[in-house]
């Protein structure tokens, strides 16, 4: 029997890969999953920008938390528990998903113009009582806190263009993905800031009733 000749290879000194020097030339994907208060399971796919991490961690950058991008892609768990990629609801079940969660979105930037109580209040009503809200910097507020914040009047808008805007309906009509930009201006303990991020809102109806169950942003820039 003729034995095959194994083919042998020259080793050669490992090269390190070159360090990241500025955002954007490193992104990351995960997944992750959750399960709602009425028990719908749902799974995001969650992109960042990996090149801030290892910044960070080499020292180039200090001092700022690593942003996360959230904009996701729903995969449903079906009632009998079997996981499907989600694919997008069309025709008139989407439409009508489109329009009624687009009102939340329109009426919302006359009350954050308003701000305090009237804000806090549609906060409230919309968002789930386990609403994932992250900041533009990574960071997470409950809502409870978002909602004190807010109805504490230490911060007020002073202007609000949000556009872009692009909708995503899965499960039937009953999850709704929209995402946006937004540039605001407002003041916070006397200092003004402009902002523009990328947004993205995660709706589900249940029981006829349509919840915010993330709220998602990143910064794209800060002034």
């Amino acid at each position: 029997m003729q034995r095959r000749r194994r083919n042998r290879f020259r080793a050669e000194a490992r090269v390190p890969l070159a360090l990241p020097t500025r955002a954007n030339e490193l992104w990351t994907m995960d997944y992750t999953h959750g399960e709602l208060a009425g028990g719908r399971k749902f799974r995001t796919l969650n992109l960042k920008d990996g090149t801030r991490e290892k910044l960070e961690n080499y020292g180039i950058r200090k001092g700022a938390a690593m942003q996360r991008i959230s904009l996701s892609i729903l995969l449903i768990v079906v009632a009998f528990g079997a996981a499907k990629a989600a694919q997008q609801t069309k025709g008139e079940l989407g439409d009508e998903a489109k329009k009624e969660v687009m009102q939340f979105e329109e009426e919302k930037v006359p009350l954050l113009l308003k701000g305090g109580s009237a804000f806090a209040d549609f906060f409230d009503r919309v968002d789930a009582d386990d609403v994932v809200i992250i900041n533009g910097n990574g960071g997470t507020r409950t809502k409870a806190e978002q909602v004190a914040g807010w109805r504490s009047g230490g911060r007020r808008m002073l202007a609000n263009d949000q556009h872009d805007h692009h909708v995503y309906v899965y499960d039937k009509g009953n999850v709704v993905v929209v995402t946006y930009v937004g540039t605001t201006k407002d003041e916070k303990n006397g200092k003004v800031s402009t902002n523009t991020v990328r947004c993205a809102d995660t709706w589900v109806k249940e029981d006829g009733k349509w919840l915010r169950v993330v709220h998602a942003n990143t910064a794209i820039q800060n002034q």
